[in-house]
């Protein structure tokens, strides 16, 4: 995908990191097409939450959160490139709708990034492994 967006200028990282927009193609030749998350862009968040099962949510946040807090919610949408960075993979044939994976990073330093969580719908890991669909994730990285 190019050269590691954690090794280009301040000066680059301001806008939308092009260079991570992927198309997968599944075993069950579904498209899955992987991007950063724009700034500020909830929607994908809140459309994922909701496909997660109550169980899903619960051992994710320890808590029954039926919900996500706005408070989360900007926090996992505010990135900016260098050392937060969100990537979504939709399902082609649901357009925005078909979110089907999240994957946030943070720097640690300006070497190590993180990931600091991710998630697969439900719809997702019936036909893909977790380990897959954070492959798939992780491809644009």
């Amino acid at each position: 995908m190019g050269e590691s967006m954690w090794r280009r200028p301040v000066t680059e990282l301001s806008s939308y990191p092009t260079e991570l927009d992927a198309h997968v193609t599944l075993t069950d030749q579904r498209r899955i097409r992987i991007r950063a998350l724009h700034r500020r862009e909830e929607r994908p968040i809140r459309v994922l939450h909701e496909r997660l099962s109550p169980r899903t949510r619960y051992l994710r946040f320890l808590s029954p959160i039926p919900t996500l807090p706005d408070a989360l919610v900007r926090r996992l949408a505010c990135v900016d490139y260098r050392r937060r960075l969100a990537v979504v993979a939709e399902d082609e044939a649901a357009g925005g709708a078909g979110v089907v994976a999240l994957a946030s990073f943070s720097a640690v330093d300006e070497t190590t990034a993180s990931v600091v969580s991710t998630a697969l719908s439900p719809l997702s890991r019936r036909t893909t492994r977790s380990s897959d669909g954070c492959s798939i994730v992780l491809a644009a990285w």
